[in-house]
Order: C-alpha cells, then sequence, then structure tokens
C-alpha cells in the first residue's frame, strides 16, 4: 500500500510525519489494506487527529500519533494532564483516546452486525523526547509509546485474516461512506425473490469509495479544484461531502454550494447534513454554508443570482426578464462588484452560461477557492463546458484561475447505471446506429470516461469501443435476472403508450412490491406535459398515486412518498431511482436540424441514465423499424459500441453543429428558425418566396451567402 495524502497543506510542513513516512514506507509496501494521512476527519472532543491510519485485512487497524512537544515545551507527563508551556492541561494522549474510541464506537455499531473482532492499536511517538519522560505513564493494552531513542523498533504485527465482509464495512468506516448508503430496515436473503428484494439486496452492498473519489472528496486545499465524470459516478457525493468537509474546517468562511437543477436542493442539503453529522455530530451552520440554486425563486429556494444581487443592494430581476447569461453580464458591469464568498462549489457545471462562471470568480474572495464538477457529455443545454482556465476570464492575457493537474479529478467508475443501460445511453446519445449526431474523436478522452478504444480513430474505419465491467460495478439486475435491464416497445398511438405504462407501472407495484418513489417517468418529448398528464389519470384510476415536481408541488420535492415521479429530462438530472420509463423515444427521429436532433438524443442520454437497475425505453408512431433496429443493434454488439467512424463530410457536419450549440447566438437563431425550417421542408415554398419578396435586403443578404 501507498500512502494517500489529502491535505498537502498540512502535510508539507509536517516534517516529523514526512520523516517517519520514510520508515513506513517498506513496511506498508509489504501490507495490504489502506495508509491514511490525518484521516479519518472526525470531530471529537479533544480535537486530535491520528498522523496516519493504516488498515488491512491482515492487521486490523493501527493509529499512529506524532507529537510534536520537545523539552522546552514539554516539562511534565501524567496520565490524565500534561504541563505545557507552564499550564496544565489535558494529556494529548487521554484526548486522543476519545478519537479511537469514537472509531471504536462506530465498528461496534449493531446494525453493522460486525462478525469478526477488529483489532485497533495506537502508536503514539514522541520523536523530540526519550522514553525516560512516560515512565508513570499507564497504557491501554493496545497502545506502545516510541520515542526518539527506541523509534527504529516500530513495527506492525499480521494477525489472522478478518473476512472479506468485515473488511469491507472496516473501510466503509474509515471512508465515511455510508453517506451513499440508501438501504432501508427491510431484511432480505438471497436470491431474490421479486425487484424489491434485489434493490434491497444492492443497497445493503457495503459502500466504498475508489481511490479518485476518496481524493475528490478528501482533498482540502485552498487551490481550485475539478471533478469530471459520468453520470453515477458520485460527483453530487462527492462534491457534498467536500462541502460539509471544507465547513468543518474552516466554520467561519461563506461557503456555497451551488446547483442548476431545481430539483437537487432537497438532494444537496439532505447529502451535506448527513455527511456533516457523521464527521462532526452537529448540524452544518446554513448561515455559513449556503445550499443555492442558480437562479431561486419560490419553488426552489434562495437562489445565487439572487443572493448576489441582495448583498450589492439590487433588486434581482426574474426568468421573465431575461436569461441568466444575461443578468450575470448586468451584474459584471458594475463599478462596485466585492467578494462575497470565501469558497464555491459548483455542481452540474456544464449547464452554467459562461458569464455565470465569470461573476463567480468576481464574487470569490481570494486566494479564489472554486471547485466545480460536470459531466461534459450530460447538458441539456448543449453547452460544451472549455478548458477550467477560459472559464473564469483573463488579466492582461493571464487566466484569472489556474488548475494544477494534482487537483483535477477525473472519475471512471459509474456506480449508478448496470453496464447494459450506460452502453445504451451512449449509443442512442451519440447515435452510433442510426445517425451520429456526435463524436469523441481522441482515445485518452474515451479512456477517461472508463471505456478502452484500440481502433484507429479515421473516416470510414471500424471502431469498437468497450466497456469493462469493473468500471460499471452495479450488479443489481444480477439479483433478479429473469427482467432484463433495458427493454423497449412501440405503439401506434398515444393512449395505447400510456395504457400500457400505466399497466406495468401497477404490475411492479402490485407484484413486484417496487416502491412508488422507485419509478421515474420521464417524457423526452416535453410536450407540456400532454402525455404525463394522461399518464396520472390513468394511474390514478389504477390507484396509484403520482406527482409532476414544480406542477402542484414544490420544486424541490423531486421525490414524493407512495408517488411515482413524472417529469421532463431537466427536471430528472442529478437524481437516480432504480426503474425509468422513458417515454416521447420518437421524439430523435423527428428533429429536422441536426442541433436539434443532437439535443434530443441528448436528452435521451439523461433520461436513460438516472436508472440505477432498470430502463424501459417507448415509443410512438411510424418508427417501429428504425427505433427496433438501433435497439436490435445496440444489444447485438453489448458490451461494445461498434460502429463506423464518420467521414470527413460528417465530420464537417458535426463541426458545424458543434458551433451552432456552442454559440448561444447562433443557437438562438436555429431555435427562432424552427418554424421556418419547418416550411421550408413542407414544401410550400410560395409563402417562403413572399416572405423574401417582401424583405428585398435580406434577401440579397441570403443570395450574398448562398453564393460564398
Amino acid at each position: 500500500m501507498e500512502l494517500m495524502i489529502f491535505d498537502f497543506d498540512y502535510y508539507n510542513k509536517d516534517l516529523a510525519a514526512q520523516r517517519l513516512a520514510e520508515y513506513l514506507k517498506p513496511i506498508c509496501a509489504e501490507l495490504d489494506g489502506l495508509w491514511l494521512y490525518r484521516e479519518p476527519d472526525f470531530r471529537t472532543e479533544g480535537n486530535e487527529l491520528p498522523t496516519f491510519t493504516i488498515i488491512g485485512p491482515e492487521i486490523g487497524i493501527y493509529f499512529i500519533k506524532i507529537f510534536s512537544e520537545t523539552h522546552e515545551t514539554l516539562s511534565a507527563v501524567a496520565d490524565r494532564f500534561w504541563i505545557v508551556n507552564d499550564v496544565k492541561v489535558k494529556s494529548g494522549i487521554m484526548k486522543f483516546r476519545n478519537y479511537a474510541h469514537k472509531i471504536k464506537s462506530k465498528l461496534e455499531d449493531p446494525m453493522l452486525d460486525l462478525q469478526d473482532d477488529i483489532p485497533i492499536n495506537t502508536l503514539y511517538y514522541f520523536p523530540y523526547l526519550e522514553q525516560s519522560m512516560f515512565k508513570s505513564v499507564k497504557l491501554k493494552r493496545e497502545e506502545i509509546i516510541f520515542t526518539s531513542d527506541n523509534s527504529s523498533e516500530i513495527t506492525i504485527q499480521k494477525r489472522s485474516k478478518i473476512d472479506d465482509l468485515s473488511y469491507d464495512i472496516l473501510k466503509s468506516v474509515i471512508q465515511n461512506a455510508s453517506i451513499i448508503n440508501k438501504s432501508s430496515n427491510l431484511y432480505v436473503d438471497e436470491p431474490a425473490k421479486n425487484m424489491l428484494e434485489a434493490i434491497e439486496l444492492n443497497n445493503k452492498k457495503i459502500a466504498q469509495f475508489d481511490y479518485e473519489q476518496m481524493a475528490a472528496s478528501l482533498t482540502i486545499t485552498e487551490k481550485p479544484e475539478r471533478i469530471r465524470g459520468l453520470a453515477g459516478s458520485g460527483k453530487t457525493v462527492l462534491l457534498a461531502m467536500k462541502a460539509a468537509r471544507l465547513h468543518m474546517r474552516f466554520p467561519k468562511k461563506k461557503i456555497a454550494f451551488v446547483f442548476y437543477t431545481k430539483s437537487l436542493y432537497n438532494q444537496a442539503t439532505g447529502l451535506i447534513r448527513k455527511y456533516y453529522n457523521q464527521i462532526a455530530d452537529d448540524e452544518p451552520n446554513w448561515d455559513y454554508l449556503k445550499v443555492l440554486h442558480s437562479w431561486g425563486g419560490t419553488t426552489t429556494g434562495e437562489g445565487f443570482y439572487s443572493y448576489v444581487c441582495k448583498e450589492h443592494g439590487i433588486i434581482p430581476k426574474t426568468l421573465r426578464q431575461g436569461d441568466l447569461a444575461t443578468h450575470c453580464r448586468e451584474l459584471l458591469a458594475l463599478d462596485n462588484l466585492h467578494g462575497i464568498f470565501d469558497c464555491v462549489l459548483i455542481d452540474e457545471a456544464q449547464d452554467f452560461p459562461l458569464d455565470f462562471f465569470l461573476l463567480v470568480e468576481k464574487i470569490t474572495n481570494s486566494p479564489k477557492k472554486i471547485v466545480i464538477a460536470y459531466d461534459e457529455l450530460q447538458t441539456t443545454n448543449d453547452i460544451h463546458i472549455p478548458e477550467f482556465e477560459r472559464l473564469f476570464g483573463e488579466t492582461k492575457g493571464e487566466p484569472n484561475i489556474r488548475l494544477e493537474p494534482q487537483h483535477d479529478y477525473i472519475l471512471k467508475k459509474s456506480y449508478r447505471n448496470t453496464l447494459e443501460v450506460l452502453v445504451t445511453a451512449f449509443s442512442f446519445g451519440f447515435g452510433f446506429y442510426n445517425n451520429i449526431t456526435q463524436i469523441i474523436r481522441d482515445k485518452t478522452t474515451w479512456d477517461a470516461l472508463g471505456f478502452e478504444c484500440n481502433s484507429p480513430m479515421l473516416p470510414g474505419e471500424e471502431v469498437v469501443i468497450h466497456r469493462p465491467a469493473g468500471n460499471s460495478p452495479n450488479s443489481i439486475t444480477q439479483f433478479y435476472p429473469s427482467q432484463e435491464p433495458v427493454s423497449y416497445n412501440t405503439y401506434t398511438s398515444q393512449e395505447q403508450q400510456t395504457d400500457e405504462i400505466a399497466s406495468k407501472i401497477k404490475e411492479l407495484i402490485t407484484v413486484q412490491n417496487v416502491r412508488p418513489t422507485d419509478i421515474l417517468v420521464i417524457d423526452i418529448c416535453m410536450n407540456k406535459n400532454k402525455v404525463l398528464n394522461e399518464l396520472q389519470y390513468k394511474l390514478y384510476n389504477l390507484g396509484i398515486s403520482s406527482h409532476i415536481p414544480g406542477i402542484v408541488s414544490d420544486a424541490r420535492d423531486f421525490f414524493v412518498d407512495k408517488n411515482v415521479t413524472l417529469t421532463s429530462p431537466r427536471n430528472a438530472k442529478g437524481n437516480e431511482v432504480p426503474v425509468v420509463f422513458v417515454v416521447g423515444c420518437e421524439d430523435i427521429y423527428a428533429k429536422i436540424s441536426a442541433s436539434q436532433q443532437r439535443q434530443a438524443r441528448n436528452f435521451m442520454f439523461i433520461s436513460i441514465t438516472r436508472s440505477k437497475g432498470w430502463v424501459h425505453l417507448s415509443a410512438v408512431g411510424r418508427i417501429k423499424g428504425v427505433f427496433t433496429n438501433e435497439m436490435k443493434q445496440i444489444q447485438k454488439n453489448m458490451p461494445n459500441m461498434i460502429f463506423t467512424f464518420p467521414s470527413e463530410a460528417k465530420l464537417h457536419e458535426i463541426a458545424k453543429i458543434d458551433y451552432l450549440t456552442n454559440n448561444p447566438k447562433a443557437k438562438n437563431l436555429d431555435q427562432n428558425m424552427e418554424s421556418l425550417k419547418r416550411e421550408i421542408a413542407s414544401g410550400n415554398e410560395e409563402i417562403v418566396k413572399q416572405l423574401f419578396d417582401l424583405d428585398p435586403d435580406l434577401k440579397a443578404s441570403l443570395i450574398k451567402i448562398l453564393s460564398e
């Protein structure tokens, strides 16, 4: 094992720890497990953290605590008190026992059902004192004191191996990973007899973080940070953990946790509260740690934009008065713009306009502690986020904020989606088997997303993208294999579709015992809730309650107890459930413009990736052949995606779509001209000719553009 350091600012000043780490390096190299610096970070009465924590299946737990006291500072040592700088204080060993006891208490929680006894050993190291100082100190059986005259004797003893389940529980406790545990009190044995039991078995798997997740969530630094990962890689959870840790470490600093999707408010607040309670046994001070929707409103809680306005004595404008980008630009024009927050954490960064990041930079105090988390492939606005340095503007040609490589975290594993669900989402999202609307051109990016690609990325060449099972560890469908992870249907009418889906939902609830809150229906057409209202009515007739977030209920309440949730892709972002129905799949074939086709497929990607288990796709109309063929190709090549790399002409077209979707002005023009484009495509040329004849200047400009 190698030393994991998440607080380099502290470690770089801790010379005693650095020296001891060099001594421990060959010892730990022979062991399996985790070796951490100043972790896990729990607040105790003594506020003493271990210098090193070492855990392993053959050693249990070893805490090593280094004390920096010297003969000049420490004049007397007793069991319960020390004399430090001529002041009588509680013994440092006593204070650290409080910490060790807290870990022991967590492991002895009956709910963990730990089978093996896990030994906890504590080594106290006084590198600047001699052993004779501690003759009168009574130690517990698991404690040893090392000093400057016997430090070379430090050893870590192996014992009989802890069973795998007990060791997994130990790792989860040390990582504070229970924040992601969503299990209920229902007791279930394998094999699962229905889908509810499969959901419970999957939820009860011991929660653990991989190294990248630990680094992203635990690192404490004043430097900017970036967290990138696919849907389900845990970005929101990790950002919430980071917010809670920063708040505990710096309780008087003003911290903002900002998000884009309205329905994330309760989730983000709940995650921060749960983790803070785990590490600090207290409620966060919400006056210093603000959870803010990007805009704010009566149904979404306080907003970042409105908060900045309030702090500058300005009345915030509403959505009817312009978009977020416009209002951010207006604030940036102010002469008195000043720092408000000491740290800003931005979730769903891919959905924010660029002016928002410029505003964040201006109102964040030095040293500009800004953390962003995003998924470049999951955006409902078709905004492809620029490189970090470009986001926050420049001064005299130099970026206002720079990102250091060690603070750029890439999460390859998707814990939410099964492999089948994720590959289906990618295949539809990119259009690999129908009409490619976007493409990743380099193997490095595919690798960063957790895929493998050994094919040449050349026009006309066959490309094989493979998803390793290890990067999609969700095994929920293995607990109940009789239900396919991804299923699909086509219908001749909307009424037939809603009848069938309502019937399936009733079966899930009454036969498979699935909780209503574990079911989500997403309409990618977003046709003003027409389909969702119809489905809601039919569910009601079947005795099933449902709700559409933001219509009657508060937009923050995405899930309502004992209700099925019916929503759109935009509102669904950031949320997850075991069972997802995606309706309106015909929309990916109905759009005329290439940019609108891409957006429809992006909505498809977002909707499918809400699933922690099973996905049901449905489409209506005369697209049965093309939709069915696309699905069959996806399933045939699973777990690979096999397609022909686009031609030069197609790449040129994709580049145009990129320009259109990345340029807000061009995007607005594209959306505003949708009616005109439909009219031209319909063959009704006479109306279009008359329009241009009435505007000779416009006609002349169009002829000039086309001739060029």
